[in-house]
């Protein structure tokens, strides 16, 4: 789900075991959550972003969207909850 997190991570000589460690979770909770099945924290996001030496918005905000807009029936619905 989180492409550009995913690519950013690919292109860069961090891995994901190093992000687990750093974000203090498992090497299969950081894959999980990058690839959507598993739910993303915001103090998550902002881990993941320092030690990708990048912003949160940066990584993980256009494919929030997306995924609220097709996934969850669009930020209407979402709102008000």
């Amino acid at each position: 789900m989180y492409n550009k997190a995913k690519k950013v991570v690919e292109t860069s000589n961090v891995h994901y075991k190093d992000i687990a460690k750093s974000v203090g979770c498992s090497y299969g909770g950081i894959y999980r959550t990058l690839n959507g099945s598993r739910k993303l924290d915001y103090i998550t996001a902002v881990k993941i972003a320092k030690k990708l030496g990048k912003k949160p918005d940066e990584l993980f905000y256009n494919d929030a969207v997306k995924y609220i807009k097709e996934v969850e029936g669009g930020f209407r619905k979402w709102y008000s909850m």
